[in-house]
């Protein structure tokens, strides 16, 4: 990173453009600079996923942000059962 951008970036002046561009980089960006208050919602319904009966599934969008989830119920034999060796 270069002196300017290092200023931008103590000063708050970068922009969407200046990442979109390539200007500054994601390895420019200080840990935890990108709080939960700057991020986009999705429709992900904060929650748990999945039992004994379902399994999760999941969308995720160029961005590597799920933007989906649901369950999928596990069909064909009920789980459980005697296991009987041949």
């Amino acid at each position: 990173m270069v002196r300017s951008q290092v200023l931008k970036f103590l000063d708050g002046s970068i922009t969407s453009a200046d990442i979109f561009d390539g200007t500054i980089a994601t390895v420019d960006l200080a840990n935890a600079s990108v709080t939960a208050i700057k991020l986009a919602n999705t429709s992900v319904t904060l929650g748990s996923y999945g039992s004994a009966t379902q399994v999760p599934n999941f969308t995720v969008d160029a961005s590597r942000r799920l933007t989906a989830v649901g369950n999928t119920t596990i069909a064909g034999v009920a789980p459980g059962g005697l296991l009987v060796e041949i």
